[in-house]
Parts: structure tokens; sequence; C-alpha cells
């Protein structure tokens, strides 16, 4: 549960909660960056600590409330579409997974982003072969793609004391969540980030 404090202030949590997101990686997964920023990720286990960069919001410690820095998450029990279809299908140099998060967490209804994160659990992507690869060249081509990107995820969560998420042996990244415990309810998220009432358009004159 979080803490009172001031309600300038983003939250302080009581403990961690769990976010989803992607990275961007280079070819040997040896580095976690962000997709947005550049900004790169600890890869060894330890916390990534957020810090602001922005000169023209003076200085301050992330995340700000009227800034975007921050480490930044979506809740797991509302990421976006286009996150599901990152997941069910491979991309080039892009890792998926998941995140606990804690110390100042700035609460969104979609996500959020907090002082400290560390990756958890890695999600495998769901392997399922190109649509009219038939040729045997082609099939070995999709195998050793295959191949070669789970070895170095699993040499990732290696370094990262993480877990790995295989939808291809059965795992549900529904289920991880759920027995995870420590992403924050629907019910509470409306308790802490009420939903805006719809801004109301001014009649046209005339």
């Amino acid at each position: 549960m979080p803490e009172p404090s001031d309600p300038a202030d983003p939250i302080l949590m009581a403990g961690s909660i769990l976010g989803l997101r992607l990275w961007r990686t280079d070819s040997a997964f040896e580095t976690l960056f962000s997709g947005m920023t550049g900004a790169r990720w600890q890869t060894d286990g330890r916390a990534t600590s957020a810090t602001c960069i922005r000169h023209d919001r003076g200085r301050h410690r992330a995340p700000g409330k009227d800034c975007s820095c921050g480490l930044y998450a979506h809740h797991p029990n509302r990421f976006p579409p286009q996150l599901s279809l990152r997941i069910s299908r491979p991309y080039p140099r892009v890792v998926i997974g998941l995140v606990e998060a804690w110390g100042r967490i700035e609460l969104h209804r979609q996500g959020f982003r907090a002082e400290f994160a560390r990756p958890v659990a890695f999600v495998n992507y769901r392997w399922n072969p190109p649509v009219g690869l038939d040729e045997e060249t082609h099939q070995e081509v999709f195998r050793r793609h295959r191949t070669i990107f789970e070895y170095r995820l699993a040499e990732l969560a290696e370094r990262c004391d993480a877990e790995i998420i295989d939808p291809n042996e059965g795992d549900r990244l529904g289920a991880w969540i759920r027995n995870d415990g420590r992403a924050i309810s629907p019910a509470l998220l409306r308790e802490l980030v009420p939903e805006r009432p719809p801004r109301r358009r001014r009649p046209r004159p005339g």
C-alpha cells in the first residue's frame, strides 16, 4: 500500500510493484536500453536508478511530478494492444520482460514511472513458424534464429538473476503475474488514480 505523502509528490510505495516493459538490446544481449531515451539499464542483478537529464525543470529527484523522468513500465493487468502484438511474434533486438519497481512512484492509468527498478522475468516469444516457410532452408534459418535468441535470453536472465516465462513450454504470462502478487489491482488503481471526466466540447457559435 502507498504511504501518505504530500499530494504534490509522487506516491511512495511500501514494497515493490510489478510492471511490464520492453527494451532494445544489442546482438549479443549484453545490454538493455530504454526504447524511448536510450538510457542503459543494469544487467547484473542490481537495480537501475532513475536520473532526470532535463535541465529546464530544475534539479529534482526522479520521477518528478511535473516531468517525464523515471523508469517506465506498463501495469501488467492492462498493457496496450501493441505490446501484446510484440509478445506474440519475434522482433530483432527487442526484449520484453517484467520489472519490480520501488521508491518514488508516479502512477498513471496505463503505467508508472519509478525511481528504482530491475528485471525479474523475461518473456520468450511464441515461436510460430511464419506461414509459407515450407522450404527446408527457410525452416533451418528459422530454427537457428530461435536457438540463438533463446540461448542469449537465457544468458541475460542468468546475469540479471531473473526468470524466463516461456509460452512455448506452457508458461502463461497472466498466471505468472497473478502468482507474483505485486501487480496493482484494477480496483486499487482506480482508487489511487481516479479517471478524469471527459472534457465537454464547447458549442460552436452560429
